[in-house]
Formats: structure tokens, C-alpha cells, sequence
């Protein structure tokens, strides 16, 4: 589905619309989680970001060899900061008044973390090497397009994921274990 508040160079694919099928996308989302850059057996180097869109759903987007290291430090994962912190911020940094440093805070923040990718290609995911629940992920080589775009604040940074019991078990979201667990022994409690 596209979002077609803009105009027609602006026009975004929702992540849920994805396929290998579609061509010439866009999308607009927000980094929610970001791996280290890493290196192969054979010196080739990877990482990957993991994007939601304004409708929460995830993507893994992953950059191999010369993308990996043209778009690493490129990449923020996205924090939402209280803008009185950036208030606060750019008072103390700028030595100006904190109240005439919301303008420049709004001015300065308020496109951080959330990007357009465009020119990327859609693969079938693999499971092995992700905890997603998506079916496809995105693979960007050098010519990827990926600019920074304004936050609006429709995209939130918060994760929404859905996992299944056997996969949260197996993995290391020991802190959802326990609440499973607690809310199971209390339905078991008369």
C-alpha cells in the first residue's frame, strides 16, 4: 500500500507490501536496531539494520563488502529523545537561553534516524540468521539510495515483534521468559 501523503517522487511502499515481485520501491522507516560491522573468513565485511515503518512492521536490511562500509557509519538506530533534553542540550552547548533553543532543536533533530531506502532488492529471508517474523529482507549494494528524510513523528522506535513460545525459549529474551512464565503459574493457581 503506498503512503500517498506527498507528492508522487515521495510516495512510500509499506515493509508489509514488500515482495520480490515489486521493483523500483520505496520505503520510509525508522532504524530500530543496528549490528556491529563484521568481518568474514575471507575479508568481506557485513552488518545489518533492522527498520519499521509507520505501521510497525520490521525489515532486515543488510549491506555486504563495499555497502557495508559505504553505509556503517552512515546508519543511525533511532532514539527518540524528549525534546526538552535537546533543549537542554543545545542550551548548555550553545550558551544560549533554553527557551530560544527549542527552535534550534526542533531544527536540528527533527529529521535524525529516519531514512528513505530505495534500490535495494527483496529476498527471501533466512531464518537461520533472523529472529524476524518477515518473510523477506532487503539486501543494498553501493548503489543503494539512502537519504535521510524528516521524522514526523509517524514512525515510532519502539520494536514491535511477535514471536512464537518455542522461538522465545530458544532465544536469549530472558526477561519474556519470565513473564510467560509468571503469567502461566498464575492461571495454574486456583
Amino acid at each position: 500500500m503506498l503512503d500517498s501523503n506527498g507528492p508522487p517522487s515521495e510516495r512510500f511502499l509499506s515493509i508489509s507490501s514488500l515482495n520480490p515481485y515489486v521493483h523500483r520501491w520505496q520505503i520510509k522507516a525508522r532504524v530500530v536496531d543496528k549490528s556491529p560491522l563484521q568481518t568474514t573468513k575471507n575479508n568481506s565485511k557485513f552488518f545489518h539494520v533492522d527498520v519499521t515503518d509507520s505501521a510497525g512492521d520490521l525489515i532486515r536490511a543488510k549491506f555486504w563488502g563495499d555497502a557495508a562500509e559505504k553505509w556503517h557509519g552512515a546508519l543511525e538506530k533511532g532514539k527518540v529523545r524528549p525534546i526538552s533534553f535537546v533543549r537542554r542540550w543545545i542550551a548548555e552547548t550553545v550558551g544560549i537561553p533554553v527557551a530560544a533553543a527549542h527552535t534550534a532543536a526542533v531544527q536540528r533533530f527533527s529529521g535524525l534516524q529516519v531514512y528513505c531506502f530505495s534500490r535495494g532488492r527483496v529476498n527471501v529471508a533466512n531464518k537461520r540468521f533472523s529472529t524476524l517474523s518477515n518473510n523477506y529482507e532487503l539486501s543494498f549494494s553501493t548503489e543503494a539510495d539512502i537519504k535521510p528524510a524528516e521524522d514526523d513523528g509517524s514512525i515510532h522506535a519502539k520494536r514491535r515483534q511477535e514471536l512464537e513460545l518455542r522461538f522465545q525459549l530458544n532465544t536469549e529474551m530472558h526477561m519474556n521468559c519470565i513473564r510467560i512464565l509468571e503469567c502461566v503459574s498464575s492461571l495454574d493457581t486456583p
